[in-house]
């Protein structure tokens, strides 16, 4: 609870509780600032007046004391029973300044009346002399001057040191502390303050407290010492002492600096190992991969065949012409690639024997890169067409019913590109947009890759199909388009295929996953292909199949697989 209030020349706002603290406020900065008994030399006793005077200092009234507090020094002179102020316990003191200056307070039985300018013309002693007369470090003895343990750290008294250096472990220490004034010298104040250690003014050594620190960490410190004597006058310049804590060898700045340096030799001799042992290694493979490159590319071919072979075979593919030509489309490519690479390589060793010969070692090295760059590019596209035979290898074996985790992402995309190619290499005059949305975070689902593989096989050929009508029929301002998308549902995964065809009549919706039933013309469907596609969903995998069509707007088929991992 606010009690007294008092605003100085600088804005501030001072008041006082009933718990014997003073307050200042910045009204600009909001500043709020708390003088006690604990942190400053506030007397305990309970304020009850407040007043500012014109001459900068605030004077307060308390149960027992007269207190003048400087706020620019932050320092408190206290008059009381001994300069005849009386106490004023029980009862409330009130304060006023009159227009001459003067201080009126409110005691016990009458007033006291004074003006401060006049109380500063009267004759006060000069600062008082401070000094730290002993310092103790550990446990040995409190010592003044350069014997015993501490001694053996002071070339000088303690009085004449300004630095003091202790090594790890001596930072354990304390200090005697005197304030020579001899008026009134019982009412003499003492406060210290470790700097970089205390937060702040520490101590009332009148009390008979001693300036001591236990476990102070390495560093460097100052410790100051200021005082007052009985009338009030401060020696705010004060002592200061340096005190430099070294740390343990291991924490040195050249120990850090050894640690660095250890570090950085490790890495750099490490990294010289492991790069020599790399570059042997990959002379060694780049050999071998040179020697197997012919071998390799002879039987990419040979597996292409039997692949084909074995599609040519499965009675389940309705949409076998396409997925063909769709593979053989993909795997021209890279072979394409294979083959213009190795006859511009042959060219080249037959230039470099000639510069040679010529003497050209720069011009040979040179083309030795060359040589290089495209073994690179001719080893980057026999995996590629190696990677597709594979592939079609592994959907192309039978079938027999074993599940396994499959990424639903990279089987979309790879079907995608096939049934594109397989329509493409029919008519090269096709084209659509395909636009795929694959969710990223699509977990691995068991399934069988190659039934669910001809599923979207069949429903990406009847998209690019239903597309490619359309075109027919409208050729202008009609943009073919297939979306693809993958996404997570709560029950498991969900695989959508969509175009924008001509859409299928509502009557034919009904029958469009029977047996033997097309919307195609006669000769160009055989009527199993979403029959087949149907029953791999539903009953080989305990999922579900449906269809949204809408003429003139295209078509969708979702296929919703559940999360058996």
């Amino acid at each position: 609870m606010v009690c007294y209030m008092t605003t100085d020349t600088m804005g501030n706002l001072w008041f006082s509780d009933w718990n014997y603290g003073l307050y200042k406020l910045n009204p600009n900065t909001r500043e709020l600032k708390q003088y006690t008994s604990g942190n400053s030399l506030l007397p305990g006793s309970r304020l009850q007046s407040i007043i500012h005077h014109p001459g900068g200092n605030i004077w307060i009234a308390t149960d027992y004391e007269i207190v003048e507090f400087d706020p620019i020094n932050e320092t408190f002179s206290i008059y009381d029973g001994r300069h005849g102020v009386r106490p004023n316990v029980g009862s409330t003191s009130t304060g006023a300044l009159t227009e001459e200056g003067d201080i009126l307070f409110v005691r016990y039985n009458g007033f006291h009346a004074f003006n401060p300018d006049d109380l500063l013309r009267e004759p006060k002693s000069t600062p008082p002399d401070i000094r730290i007369t002993g310092f103790k470090l550990m446990d040995d003895n409190m010592v003044s001057g350069a014997t015993g343990q501490s001694g053996n750290l002071l070339k000088e008294p303690i009085w004449k040191t300004n630095r003091i250096e202790l090594e790890r472990g001596e930072n354990t220490f304390a200090f005697a502390v005197a304030c020579f004034d001899f008026n009134e010298s019982e009412s003499n104040i003492l406060q210290f303050m470790l700097e970089g250690y205390d937060r702040g003014w520490r101590g009332d050594v009148r009390e008979g407290e001693t300036p001591f620190y236990i476990n102070v960490s390495p560093g460097t410190y100052t410790f100051r010492l200021r005082g007052a004597n009985g009338l009030g006058v401060w020696n705010t310049e004060g002592i200061r002492l340096e005190i430099i804590i070294h740390p343990p060898w291991w924490q040195s700045w050249w120990a850090y600096t050894s640690y660095g340096l250890m570090f950085i030799g490790g890495v750099f001799g490490t990294h010289k190992i492991q790069r020599r042992r790399l570059l042997v290694k990959e002379r060694e493979r780049a050999q071998q991969k040179e020697l197997m490159q012919a071998r390799e590319i002879e039987k990419a071919y040979n597996k292409l065949k039997e692949t084909q072979q074995q599609l040519i075979h499965s009675e389940k593919m309705a949409s076998l012409g396409e997925l063909t030509a769709g593979i053989a489309h993909e795997i021209q490519n890279p072979l394409n690639f294979v083959n213009n690479f190795s006859e511009v390589n042959s060219e080249l060793i037959q230039e470099m024997k000639e510069e040679i010969k010529k003497g050209n070692l720069d011009e040979a090295r040179s083309i030795a890169n060359d040589i290089d760059e495209n073994e690179k590019k001719i080893i980057y596209h026999g995996k590629r067409a190696d990677s597709i035979v594979k592939g079609m290898l592994q959907h192309s074996r039978s079938n027999d019913g074993k599940k396994q985790p499959t990424d639903l992402n990279a089987l979309s995309d790879e079907y995608v590109r096939l049934a594109y190619h397989g329509l493409r290499a029919k008519d090269k005059s096709f084209n659509a947009s395909i636009e795929t949305d694959f969710d990223k975070k699509l977990e691995k689902v068991n399934i069988v890759p190659q039934e669910i593989g001809r599923v979207l096989l069949n429903l990406l050929t009847n998209a690019f199909h239903a597309v490619k009508e359309r075109k027919a029929s409208e050729a202008e301002g009609y943009e073919p388009t297939v979306w693809v998308k993958t996404e997570k549902t709560p029950d498991g995964v969900q695989i959508s295929v969509h175009d924008n065809g001509g859409g299928i009549p509502e009557p034919l919706r009904d029958k469009i996953f029977q047996p033997f039933f097309t919307t195609k013309p006669t000769g160009e469907g055989t009527g199993l292909g979403l029959s087949m596609s149907y029953d791999i969903v539903t009953k080989g995998h305990g999922g579900k199949m449906e269809m949204q069509s809408e003429i003139g707007k295209g078509t969708g088929f979702m296929v919703n697989l559940p999360a058996e991992k």
